[in-house]
């Protein structure tokens, strides 16, 4: 996310803090981050087992395609704490 990137020369967790006002607004929530790579790994998954990389790259991919799930299990939780 580019986001994380941010810095406005005095806060060190300016995007933690832009990251929580963000998700309890809804503008950009964990599940939108998990619906674009679900839509991502959909999208690979149409290219056959092979997916589209090869080497570091395919396991990148790999990785990438195990995030959706794991992406809404941290959302549930954190709204249960919320």
């Amino acid at each position: 996310m580019p986001a994380h990137l941010m810095f406005d020369g005095h806060s060190d967790i300016l995007f933690d803090q832009f990251s929580v006002v963000a998700q309890r607004l809804g503008v950009y929530t964990a599940a939108d981050y998990a619906d674009i790579l679900e839509l991502l790994v959909q999208r690979w998954e149409g290219g056959g087992p092979d997916r589209t990389c090869w080497g570091e790259g395919r396991k990148a991919q790999e990785y990438v395609c195990t995030l959706p799930p794991r992406i809404r299990k941290l959302e549930e939780r954190a709204e249960a704490r919320a």
